[in-house]
C-alpha cells in the first residue's frame, strides 16, 4: 500500500491527521511521555501526505510536481473561475466570500489569488473538509477557514454577512435548492453560480420529471440519483430545475439582477452547465 505496510500507514494516517488538526489550532492530547514521543516525527514529504489520503479528486502542482487527481482548476470546464467573462460583473478584491462546497480547495486558491479579503469555506463531506485542511495548509491559505457543516444547515446567525457567495458544482447536488437559496440571500447580496440544469437530455432522457413548491411558486425539474463519493451530494436524490425553473428560483430568492456568463455543454459529462452571476440590484 503506497510501499508502505498497513501498519505503518495507518501510523502516517494518523500522524497526518493529527498534524492538520494541530495546525488549524486544535489541541491534541497526550497522555504520556511514550505516546507524544509517538507524535514527534512530523516531517512527511508531499507524496505522502496525498497517498496517505485517498480519492483525491483535483490537481495540484507543488513545485513543479503534480499530485492528487484528475480535476484541473486551471480548465475553464472545472472552474468558472477561468472564463474571462466573469470579471466584467465580479471583482474580488478586498471582498469577503462564502463558499459552499469547497470540495478540496481548488476554488478556494485561486480566489486568494484574485485577493479576496477572506474566503469562508463550508464542506459537508468529512474526508474532503480533511484534505482541505491539508491543502490550507500546503498553499499557506491565511485567508481562507474551512468549516465542516452541510450547507443546508448554514444560516446568518452562524457565519455571518458576506459580499459574494461563491456556488460552483454544489446547486444541483440538492434535494431543496430552493430552500437552500432562500438562506443564502440572508447572507449575501451577490452569488456566483455555476451549476447544471435539466433539458431534454439532461441528467438523462429518462429522469423523472418532478415538481416542487415554495412560498405559492411550482418548480420544474428532473430527478437525480446520487452516487457514493466525495463528488456526491449528502442525499440519495437532487432535483435539477429546467432553466427557467432555475432562473425563476434564484429571482424569487431576492436576486433580481441575473447575468449569464456562459451557458453550454459539459465536454466531459454532457449534461447543461451555466455560469452565472446574480445580484439584488
Amino acid at each position: 500500500m503506497y510501499g508502505h505496510t498497513k501498519e505503518t500507514y495507518m501510523h502516517k494516517c494518523r500522524l497526518l491527521i493529527n498534524t492538520c488538526l494541530k495546525k488549524l489550532g486544535y489541541q491534541i492530547v497526550r497522555h504520556t511521555p511514550e505516546k507524544q514521543e509517538q507524535y514527534a516525527v512530523l516531517d512527511f514529504t508531499t507524496e505522502e501526505i496525498f497517498n496517505a489520503l485517498p480519492r483525491w479528486q483535483s490537481r495540484f502542482e507543488i513545485d513543479g510536481n503534480v499530485y492528487g487527481g484528475k480535476a484541473d482548476y486551471r480548465t475553464h470546464r472545472v472552474s468558472m473561475l477561468n472564463d474571462a467573462g466573469l470579471y466584467r460583473h465580479v471583482d474580488f478584491t478586498g471582498k469577503t466570500v462564502i463558499e459552499f462546497g469547497p470540495l478540496e480547495g481548488g476554488n478556494s486558491i485561486i480566489m486568494e489569488k484574485l485577493n479576496a479579503k477572506s474566503i469562508t469555506a463550508l464542506e459537508g463531506h468529512r474526508e474532503n473538509f480533511i484534505r482541505c485542511c491539508v491543502i490550507k495548509n500546503l498553499f499557506q491559505l491565511n485567508r481562507t477557514t474551512f468549516y465542516f457543516d452541510d450547507v443546508m444547515r448554514a444560516t446568518v446567525e452562524k457565519y455571518g454577512t458576506y459580499d459574494l457567495g461563491f456556488i460552483a458544482g454544489l446547486l444541483y447536488h440538492l434535494e431543496k435548492p430552493h430552500l437552500f437559496l432562500s438562506h443564502v440571500s440572508t447572507m449575501t447580496d451577490a452569488i456566483i453560480v455555476s451549476t447544471h440544469y435539466a433539458d431534454e437530455e439532461s441528467p438523462s432522457p429518462d429522469a423523472a420529471v418532478m415538481e416542487i413548491h415554495h412560498n405559492g411558486v411550482a418548480y420544474q425539474g428532473k430527478e437525480f440519483r446520487e452516487g457514493v463519493g466525495p463528488s456526491s451530494g449528502l442525499q440519495p436524490v437532487s432535483f435539477w430545475p429546467f432553466k427557467k425553473d432555475l432562473l425563476n428560483m434564484i429571482k424569487n430568492s431576492g436576486y433580481k439582477k441575473i447575468t449569464v456568463i456562459n451557458d453550454l455543454i459539459d465536454e466531459k459529462t454532457k449534461y447543461r452547465l451555466i455560469y452565472l452571476v446574480a445580484k439584488k440590484d
